[in-house]
């Protein structure tokens, strides 16, 4: 998946596109669908990214283990700021 900025389709700036076979492209604009998008580079992230492993520890140690892993990735990003 990959976030697309300023797609027309929809309400908001913000689209999520899927790819699943290279060039297939499925554009997800179903208002049931709600989803929170995290910069690397704001500088919350990674504690953000730690509470969510915390929560998810027991029922999908694979999931929080993605997420810690994201989070330290997260906390050495170039280039950090407040978010805008």
């Amino acid at each position: 998946m990959r976030l697309d900025r300023y797609i027309s389709v929809g309400h908001g700036k913000f689209s999520i596109i899927e790819h699943h076979h290279g060039d297939r492209v499925t554009r997800i604009n179903d208002p049931a669908e709600d989803f929170i998008v995290l910069k690397l580079k704001d500088l919350n992230t990674p504690a953000a990214l730690r509470a969510y492993a915390d929560h998810c520890q027991f029922a999908d140690p694979d999931l929080a283990g993605d997420m810690r892993r994201l989070a330290i990735r997260a906390e050495h990003y170039p280039g950090r700021k407040e978010p805008d």
